[in-house]
């Protein structure tokens, strides 16, 4: 996956958990802008490195708050 590539939404995870903090992000072919709770695991991982970010500690954490199982 490049980091230009959309993020996704998982359609399961919507409405799950409202962090507040939204992105622009696909259903399909639909553009929304999503809770970035909502992202499927790849894209909340290049969402979370996207501004130069690499502290896999944190990362597992909020993977672990959103209830993504890594």
């Amino acid at each position: 996956m490049s980091d230009t590539e959309p993020y996704r939404i998982d359609p399961e995870r919507v409405g799950i958990i409202d962090t507040g903090i939204y992105v622009r992000a696909t259903d399909g072919d639909t553009w929304l802008n999503a809770d970035i709770s909502e992202l499927d695991q790849p894209s909340l991982h290049r969402w979370l490195r996207s501004r130069g970010g690499g502290n896999e500690f944190a990362e597992n954490v909020i993977y672990v708050l959103l209830g993504h199982v890594r």
